[in-house]
């Protein structure tokens, strides 16, 4: 019990140090932002996300011949650096994947799944009553396991061509 409201003490006067940080700005006000935007038309290929750096992972990939797959795991690669509270490999992912030359569209179901020692009862105290909430997670095992790491090699084995180890230099 005593552990509970440490927790929740903590957590309520994290909160409150934020909420009164009030000229600190979100990152997501700086990245993929710009005051001027031009518009560009791809003939060949194109990249688009969220990041200016992970747009230009995905556009060297794509410069050096790699597929739209490979040029996605760049980009989702830098993505988890420059955003990472939104496109971590910490998490999961959906895919669609369009083959244009066969014209088919591929669905990737990256979400997190369950640790693999949860059993049917994995939520239920040694008598078999459900734990609260609190016990629930604060134990660790409300946590997921990240699915898009195996997304993205998934993917890869698939559609890419380029050498993994490239896709993830710097």
């Amino acid at each position: 019990m005593r552990n509970m409201f440490l927790f929740i003490y903590v957590g309520l006067f994290s909160s409150l140090i934020y909420a009164f940080d009030l000229h600190r700005a979100s990152p997501e006000k700086y990245i993929g932002k710009s005051t001027t935007i031009k518009m560009n038309i791809g003939h060949e290929y194109m990249a688009v996300t969220s990041d200016p750096q992970a747009t230009k992972a995905a556009y060297d990939i794509l410069s050096d011949g790699g597929t739209a797959a490979d040029a996605a795991i760049a980009a989702q690669l830098v993505l988890g650096l420059t955003e990472p509270q939104s496109s971590g490999l910490g998490g999961g992912a959906f895919i669609l994947y369009f083959d244009a030359l066969n014209n088919i569209l591929t669905t990737f179901d990256g979400r997190e799944t369950a640790p693999l020692a949860s059993m049917p009862n994995y939520f239920l105290k040694k008598n078999m009553e459900p734990m609260n909430f609190f016990e629930a997670v604060l134990n660790g095992r409300s946590v997921g396991v990240p699915g898009t790491p195996a997304l993205l090699g998934k993917l890869h084995e698939r559609f890419g061509k380029t050498n993994m180890q490239k896709l993830i230099e710097p």
